[in-house]
């Protein structure tokens, strides 16, 4: 049987990906040794009441970098927030799609995915790259400098993925 036959066609693309995707991350097959570090993170969150780390996943197309980031934040109960790295043209983008997140979370916590992050503009990685270090320093609670202020972002645990580490913007690249 043909999936289209199977599958109906007014079902969005996100449906039908998230029919096939494991639930949490006990359910995810393969990658052991990741899940097992995952897991043991999660349960240290749990425990400490905190975020967890920002996490980079690379390696190449297909082995469930994206997949994981979304089983990530199911386990966590948290929402995923999607983004693609070309979506971040520069600073002043990066800072406006803060803000939308921010308008629609308020202070909920977010596992904020960004596919493709190496292909982030040089301003918007400097951008994240502040409110990584700052979301580190504050448990969890990171902010951007707006007019001289600080604007601060729901507790988020940013992951990132690529298939090829080694373009990665330098200011991430340290984080």
């Amino acid at each position: 049987m043909m999936m289209d036959e199977t599958v109906p066609t007014s079902m969005p693309q996100e449906m039908i990906q998230s029919q096939f995707e494991p639930r949490l991350l006990t359910d995810f097959e393969g990658q052991h040794s990741i899940r097992l570090r995952l897991e043991l993170e999660l349960r240290a969150c749990v425990v400490e009441k905190r975020m967890s780390r920002h996490m980079l996943a690379h390696g190449p197309a297909g082995i469930g970098k994206t997949i994981l980031g979304r089983v990530l934040a199911r386990t966590g109960m948290v929402p995923c927030v999607q983004n693609v790295g070309a979506e971040f043209d520069s600073d002043k983008r990066a800072r406006e799609i803060m803000h939308m997140i921010l308008n629609k979370y308020g202070t909920y916590p977010i596992v904020w995915l960004i596919d493709e992050i190496d292909v982030m503009r040089y301003g918007a990685a400097t951008t994240f790259h502040n409110l990584m270090t700052s979301s580190t320093e504050n448990r969890g609670y990171g902010y951007f400098i707006e007019n001289g202020e600080q604007v601060f972002m729901p507790p988020l645990t940013i992951y990132g993925t690529t298939n090829f580490k080694a373009n990665m913007p330098r200011a991430l690249k340290s984080r």
